[in-house]
């Protein structure tokens, strides 16, 4: 025997109230993605552009400055060290500045 269908409860009509409070698109929303896309695409690049240096100075064309001491270490070594560190603080950044 197989158990009665029971029909599912109806929704409730979304009522006029309720769409209105939507917030309605406009200059105020377009400036703030504007200004969050700006954000994330400059840390982004902030980013880019320290690996790719980093990068760089680990190339054998450049094997003299990776060689200078900073900090006691070669400067090659350091920068490559400071990959992990600089790409957490560019996130706590991001999520700072997008909240």
């Amino acid at each position: 025997m197989s158990s009665p269908v029971t029909p599912a409860p109806e929704k409730p009509a979304v009522e006029a109230a309720d769409v209105e409070a939507a917030p309605k698109p406009g200059p105020e929303a377009d400036a703030s993605y504007r200004q969050r896309k700006l954000i994330g695409f400059s840390i982004f690049a902030v980013f880019f552009i320290y690996y790719l240096g980093s990068a760089v100075v680990q190339t054998p064309s450049c094997k003299a400055l990776a060689e200078t001491p900073v900090a006691g270490m070669p400067l090659g070594l350091l920068l490559s060290l400071a990959i992990f560190p600089v790409s957490w603080a560019l996130i706590g950044l991001f999520f700072w500045k997008m909240r």
